[in-house]
């Protein structure tokens, strides 16, 4: 009997918390034409590429000094 409680509660919320009063602004469009909406738009668009950019590099710059440095005999070894 709990759950469908717990159900109840959170689609009564969902329906209060989604009125016209509450969402006032369109994540689309964003408020008044705010340069701040432009720049976080900027900066989530561009996040995935700066990610790609700084894991390719970190490989290749490995792969790199593997292939300039000797390799390591190990400890034990002369």
């Amino acid at each position: 009997m709990k759950p469908i409680v717990y159900i109840l509660i959170a689609t009564a919320l969902g329906v209060v918390l989604s009125g016209q009063d509450y969402a006032f602004a369109c994540a689309v469009c964003g408020v008044d034409n705010e340069p701040g909406f432009l720049w976080s738009m900027g900066f989530l668009i561009s996040m995935p590429f700066a990610i790609a950019t700084v894991t390719g590099g970190y490989f290749v710059y490995n792969s790199r000094r593997a292939k300039r440095e000797p390799a390591n005999k190990g400890i034990f070894s002369e």
